[in-house]
């Protein structure tokens, strides 16, 4: 049997209503408001679950995805040394002098060739090659293959040969080829230091720097810039060089435990190539 209600008990529940309704206000109120744009309808508001106490009431919108702080995402990837790099010469090549005598031999050219952990490769020399505005001195990029790499990480002999006689050919007038052969060094920091100085010389390029140092003979030539290359990779042990010729620079850098290569683009197939003994200990600065 239902109770008659009296006057007060309405009066009561309209204050109850009121204070009900106000409340739910208040926490709409307090949740964040996304204006309509374009006449699409407005994201759904959900509520994620809290991962702490204090997170009681995290709002999220439906379909975005909120990104954790993660100091791991920003760490700086461990340097890669496990590349390789032959500065080359070419002892055949004869060089102009710039000087009564003319062209000599005995003193080469020099290139540098770098080798990632995947195979690509680079080659880069520098040089008195034409410039459009007179200054000397520049560093080209020349186009080799890329080599295969086998179950030792290293470059396969065939796939090497193969550069080589595409670097005999193009840059050193098809004359043999004598390198020193640098093994588990960084790639990136030397492929950086030959991108900056092909930049700073090439005016194609916004770097280009017409007040660079110029070329010289005995101080700032081929074989200097492929030690420069070369010796980026701090753990390179460099050694003293009285004179910085090609043919000289890659002998003093066989001395120092860095495999010795030839190619000889006039043997017979298959003896074209030779490589010589590594020695990590000689070859690295000791720690």
């Amino acid at each position: 049997m239902r109770t008659a209600r009296s006057p007060e008990d309405h009066a009561r529940d309209g204050h109850d209503h009121e204070r009900t309704a106000a409340g739910k206000a208040a926490l709409t109120d307090a949740l964040p408001v996304q204006r309509k744009v374009s006449g699409a309808a407005p994201p759904v508001l959900m509520m994620s679950p809290a991962p702490r106490a204090a997170d009681a009431f995290d709002f999220g919108y439906a379909g975005v995805v909120q990104k954790k702080d993660d100091p791991a995402a920003d760490a700086k990837p461990p340097e890669d040394d496990s590349a390789e790099a032959l500065l080359i010469s070419f002892p055949d090549f004869k060089i102009d002098t710039e000087s009564p005598l003319g062209e000599v031999g005995g003193l080469g050219h020099a290139g540098v060739l770098l080798i990632n952990k995947k195979g690509l490769t680079r080659y880069y020399e520098y040089g008195r090659y034409k410039t459009t505005d007179g200054t000397k001195g520049r560093v080209r990029k020349v186009s080799v293959p890329n080599v295969v790499i086998g179950e030792d990480g290293k470059a396969t002999p065939a796939s090497l040969e193969k550069v080589l006689a595409s670097i005999s050919s193009n840059s050193g007038k098809k004359g043999r080829i004598d390198a020193a052969y640098f093994q588990n060094v960084n790639y990136e920091v030397m492929e950086a230091y030959a991108q900056k100085k092909l930049k700073e010389s090439n005016p194609e390029y916004k770097e280009y720097d017409k007040k660079r140092a110029p070329y010289t003979l005995t101080g700032n030539n081929c074989a200097t810039f492929a030690e420069d290359v070369v010796t980026q990779d701090k753990d390179v042990d460099k050694p003293s060089i009285w004179m910085h010729s090609p043919v000289n620079t890659v002998s003093e850098y066989q001395d120092e435990g860095n495999a010795k290569v030839t190619y000889d683009p006039a043997a017979k197939a298959g003896s074209r190539l030779d490589i010589g003994e590594f020695d990590e200990a000689d070859a690295k600065v000791k720690k």
